[in-house]
C-alpha cells in the first residue's frame, strides 16, 4: 500500500453525522419502516391505529435517533475526525498526530482498520472497536507517498 498523507484535515460535525446515520440506516431501515407500515395497515381496520403511526413517527422515531446520536456520534473517533491534525496512513496502520496539545496524538494499527470506504469528498476508516466506529478525513488536501 502506499502512503496517504493528509496535512491540516478536520471535518465538520454535521458531516460525520450524516455519514453516521447514512450508516445506521443503511442497515437499519426496516426497523425504521416496518412498524408504521403494519400500523398504517392496521389503519384499516380502526382508525385509531393512525394515532399509534403517528406517536411512532414523532414520539418513538426522534428518541431512537437521539439515542443512537448520543451513542456512536460522542466518541473519541469523532473527537478524532473534528479536530485539525496530520494524517498517515500506511502498511503499518493510521497516525494522527493533533495540533492541539490537550488530544493526545493516536496510532491504530492496521489489524484495527476493518475497512476503507472513498466517496467523493471523504475517505472513511473503518475501525474494529464497535458496529459504527469510524474515522473520516477530507480528500481534498490528499498527497500520495510511494
Amino acid at each position: 500500500m502506499e502512503k496517504i498523507i493528509i496535512k491540516n484535515c478536520k471535518v465538520e460535525s454535521s458531516e460525520f453525522t450524516k455519514m453516521l446515520f447514512r450508516l445506521y440506516f443503511a442497515r437499519n431501515w426496516w426497523w425504521i419502516v416496518l412498524p408504521p407500515l403494519v400500523v398504517m395497515l392496521l389503519t384499516v381496520v380502526n382508525v385509531w391505529f393512525m394515532v399509534a403511526a403517528l406517536i411512532y413517527l414523532f414520539v418513538v422515531l426522534p428518541m431512537v435517533l437521539t439515542i443512537v446520536y448520543f451513542n456512536y456520534s460522542m466518541t473519541m473517533e469523532m473527537v478524532w475526525s473534528l479536530n485539525n491534525k496530520t494524517f498517515v496512513a500506511d502498511d503499518n496502520g493510521i497516525s494522527m498526530v493533533f495540533d492541539r496539545d490537550k488530544i493526545k496524538d493516536v496510532t491504530i494499527a492496521a489489524c484495527d482498520v476493518r475497512g476503507i470506504y472513498r466517496n467523493r469528498d471523504f475517505t472513511i476508516f473503518m475501525l474494529s472497536r464497535n458496529r459504527y466506529s469510524f474515522v473520516m478525513v477530507p480528500n481534498q488536501s490528499l498527497i500520495h507517498e510511494d
